[in-house]
């Protein structure tokens, strides 16, 4: 199976994912992979059957053997057809693209910002891959060529599947009992479910994109509420489960320090569980 390192350049939609080619733009990507692979055809829709994969062309073999071994390989239920670097490059790209695509990070990128803001909130390749230009399962196979023009690459979510979601999660963060936060804590937690809250109206210029749309991160994940600092929360399900009850260790002193479950605490935490601490065991200043 030789493989070849060629640039291939291709016609991408006026935006990602968008369905037309007004603005006539192009992206260039370099191809590296087989010549040529037999994919699995589905009989009734003569589409590819992507969840059985390819067979890369054997240049060892005759085109008889590698005909007979695709068809083997595809079965009773199945067809099977090639796809070469030379009649269809795009296609064998997109279609590859899992195998053979570089990462994503690594190529220059499209960057987008909130106005008033300096971080982007969303970055892409510049030219998109041919993997995310077409819907490579969607091409059509007539028994002698693959169908053109190719179709583009879909939506994998729209504004309407992107608000159901977030209002899932905003519901589901809300029913989080906060009792046992610290107020350090209680302050995050409730900024977290605001940011998420306010998710529609700073990105209302993206909602009808919105798999460019990121969340507000969990304070919980992102700062490690866990038992390395002391921190556990409970989740009230409401449906007679147990809770989780955040353990609560006493505050002591070693050389003047104050620690809680052998973790030192900070000023912050301290004066957070001041009302927790024994008058007896704060050290009298010297």
């Amino acid at each position: 199976m030789p493989l070849i390192s060629q640039k291939i350049t291709y016609a991408v939609p006026d935006e990602y994912l968008a369905q037309t080619n007004e603005l006539g733009l192009t992206g260039e990507y370099t191809y590296n992979g087989p010549d040529k692979v037999y994919v699995i055809i589905n009989p009734e829709t003569n589409k590819i059957a992507n969840h059985l994969g390819f067979l890369p062309y054997q240049d060892e073999w005759s085109e008889e053997e590698n005909e007979a071994f695709a068809e083997q390989f595809s079965g009773l239920s199945f067809g099977y057809a090639p796809i070469s670097f030379d009649k269809d490059p795009v296609l064998l790209a997109a279609v590859l693209g899992g195998s053979y695509d570089p990462p994503a990070d690594s190529v220059p990128q499209k960057t987008y910002t909130l106005e008033g803001e300096t971080t982007p909130f969303y970055s892409r390749p510049e030219s998109t891959f041919p993997s995310h230009t077409i819907e490579a399962w969607e091409v059509e196979w007539d028994g002698s060529e693959w169908k053109k023009p190719y179709p583009w690459k879909k939506p994998h979510i729209d504004k309407e599947e992107f608000l159901s979601a977030l209002d899932r999660v905003i519901k589901q963060e809300k029913e989080v009992d906060s009792s046992s936060f610290t107020s350090t804590q209680k302050t995050k937690w409730n900024t977290y479910l605001t940011e998420l809250e306010n998710v529609p109206v700073k990105f209302a210029d993206y909602l009808d994109t919105p798999w460019m749309i990121p969340f507000p991160i969990n304070p919980m994940w992102s700062d490690n509420w866990s038992a390395a600092n002391g921190n556990f929360f409970g989740i009230d399900n409401k449906a007679g489960e147990q809770k989780i009850e955040k353990p609560v260790g006493p505050v002591e002193y070693v050389d003047g320090k104050p620690y809680r479950d052998g973790v030192e605490l900070s000023e912050v935490e301290v004066a957070e569980t001041a009302e927790e601490v024994p008058a007896e065991e704060v050290p009298a200043e010297e």
